[in-house]
C-alpha cells in the first residue's frame, strides 16, 4: 500500500480587484502594460480576517467530498 495523489482542490477568496480598481488607486501604474505582458486581468484578494488556512480548510473539505474519502483517513 503506498500513498498516491486522488485530487486536488482549491479555494479562491470571494473579493476580486480588477486592474481597472488599481488604475484607479494607482494612476501612476501601466495596468494595460501590466495586463499585456503578464495575462492578469484581476486578482483574488483574501480579506482582513482571512488566511490561507480559512481557504486551505474549505478546499480539504471539499476534496473530501468529492473524493468520498473520510477525513478520519
Amino acid at each position: 500500500m503506498g500513498a498516491h495523489i486522488v485530487g486536488i482542490a482549491y479555494h479562491l477568496p470571494q473579493n476580486v480587484v480588477t486592474n481597472e480598481e488599481l488604475q484607479r488607486e494607482n494612476p501612476d501604474w501601466d495596468m494595460v502594460g501590466l495586463a499585456r505582458k503578464l495575462g492578469v486581468e484581476a486578482r483574488h484578494v483574501a480579506g482582513p480576517t482571512e488566511c490561507a488556512s480559512d481557504l486551505a480548510l474549505v478546499a480539504a473539505r471539499d476534496l473530501l467530498a468529492e473524493t468520498a474519502i473520510p477525513p478520519e483517513d
